[in-house]
């Protein structure tokens, strides 16, 4: 018998733009990287969720940018979002 030669797929490469949200130190020494996906794509967050699985390690590389003033993350966007809320309660009536 010959040994069967097996394809490997090539990797997935998965990209997105993001901003560190945090970086937390664990209890084991590790460390946790919180990042926050400023306007992802349904594909890209589907292809996240098939990444998170047991077993599955994600080789990461970033590339840092200086983003424009008028691209918000999505906490600056729920921030904004939660702030026009409490206004409106404040304030119901507008001019």
């Amino acid at each position: 018998m010959g040994s069967m030669s097996t394809k490997q797929r090539p990797p997935k490469v998965i990209n997105y733009q993001s901003q560190i949200f945090k970086i937390a130190t664990l209890i084991d020494g590790g460390v946790r990287l919180t990042l926050d996906l400023i306007d992802p794509s349904s594909k890209t967050i589907l292809d996240l969720f098939d990444a998170k699985q047991p077993g599955i390690i994600i080789e990461s590389a970033s590339v840092v940018i200086k983003t424009k003033p008028e691209i918000k993350t999505n906490a600056q966007k729920a921030e904004d979002h939660h702030r026009d809320d409490k206004r409106s309660k404040r304030y119901p009536y507008k001019d």
